[in-house]
């Protein structure tokens, strides 16, 4: 039986893995550890917003998981957004109005997509852990396997749900 600060690290290694899956990036391979052998994914250097999507996504995922998040994870990411966003945002040429108004909103478009991703993808995190808990990594091809056979899932009942909601004629 894991404690709960390794069931923590699984639940945001897996969440920020299942986001960049779904964000269609290359996850090289997740791992449950993070000094041997760190979770590798390859997220885009010019686009802030997407690695601070999958930042949230993964604490999302790690409060779902385990009913909390980690307090020092939790300020590390926050303190890792603030200095991603300070440094996008420093280097537009506009005035400190106009960057924190882009501020405010890549911060909250990222926050929103984080969540409808990781209440939506939530199943496949649950699977991408119980994998970790059996072995210490997991590829990256069978994390993009699972996040696609839940979407096809997920598809699958809203179609069944939309069909079972129309009245025939």
């Amino acid at each position: 039986m894991m404690n709960t600060t390794q069931e923590a690290y699984l639940f945001y290694e897996a969440g920020q893995a299942v986001a960049a899956a779904h964000l269609r990036l290359k996850v090289h391979h997740v791992s449950s550890l993070p000094l041997e052998n760190p979770t590798r994914i390859a997220a885009p250097k010019k686009s802030p917003k997407v690695q601070i999507i999958l930042w949230l996504a993964a604490l999302a995922c790690e409060r779902r998981g385990t009913g909390h998040s980690h307090p020092l994870r939790r300020t590390r990411t926050r303190q890792r957004i603030h200095a991603l966003l300070d440094a996008y945002t420093n280097s537009l040429p506009v005035s400190n109005t106009k960057r924190a108004s882009t501020r405010r909103q890549i911060m909250s478009q990222a926050q929103d997509r984080a969540n409808a991703i990781s209440i939506n993808l939530f199943p496949a995190v649950e699977q991408l852990v119980a994998r970790l808990r059996d072995s210490t990594v997991v590829d990256g091809s069978t994390v993009v396997q699972i996040v696609q056979k839940t979407k096809a899932a997920i598809r699958a009942s809203r179609r069944q749900e939309s069909s079972a909601a129309t009245p025939p004629p």
